[in-house]
């Protein structure tokens, strides 16, 4: 098991009375994901968390109306919407 990080330790100690365990993971991720400016890859290696994990916790606080940080460079885009205009006659594949 790894070492807390300060910023785990330090979140700790301002939790208030009645906060969920829930609650407290969002916030650690977002300050660790504050703290390198969205990356990704660079939370996970902070945090000893496999990349998927935290995709999928992610997708759950957007779910929630959290507000999480995007990376500023590089990173995976978001696919955006394409218009794809239908053709005028099906493609004929020759075998």
């Amino acid at each position: 098991m790894s070492e807390l990080s300060e910023d785990l330790v330090s979140l700790v100690q301002q939790v208030k009375e009645g906060t969920t365990v829930f609650e407290l993971e969002a916030t650690y991720l977002i300050t660790i994901l504050k703290k390198h400016n969205g990356n990704r890859t660079r939370t996970c290696e902070e945090i000893d968390m496999p990349i998927r994990t935290l995709r999928y916790k992610i997708w759950q606080l957007e779910s929630l109306g959290y507000i999480v940080p995007e990376p500023l460079f590089g990173g995976l885009k978001r696919k955006k919407e394409r218009n794809y205009k239908p053709r005028d006659k099906p493609l004929e594949l020759s075998w």
